[in-house]
């Protein structure tokens, strides 16, 4: 089925779920999500045109976090590439980088579970 086609039938799911009122309205809401993410190209491209979204507040408060912004503008400590975790020896430390986007770079050390950011620029 095209993205074309499967907007469609998205568009008549929606209706007819939204006719049946109430007892739809969470499976309604997410024939909406669908569509707009079809609407965005969110969907991975292929014959499924899958959209996996796991979304949490959780999820929300680590990207407070990264960003900098209230409440959490100084949650996490803000180190350059080169310092590490700041609390194991460098022969010690065990480093990832857990996400990197321009600009920003969350790691963190496996050995003492500290986080921190490196920011660029």
């Amino acid at each position: 089925m095209t993205r074309e086609q499967l907007k469609q039938h998205l568009e008549q799911l929606g209706r007819e779920a939204a006719a049946h009122g109430p007892a739809l309205k969470g499976v309604t809401d997410l024939f909406r999500l669908y569509w707009l993410a079809l609407q965005h190209n969110l969907v991975v491209e292929g014959p499924e045109h899958t959209l996996d979204l796991k979304v949490s507040a959780a999820w929300v408060e680590e990207w407070l976090k990264m960003l900098r912004l209230p409440p959490h503008e100084h949650t996490l400590p803000v180190r350059t590439m080169a310092e590490g975790c700041g609390k194991c020896s460098p022969y010690e430390a065990r480093i990832t980088t857990v996400v990197a986007v321009p600009g920003l770079t969350r790691r963190e050390c496996s050995t003492c579970r500290g986080d921190w950011l490196v920011l660029e620029g």
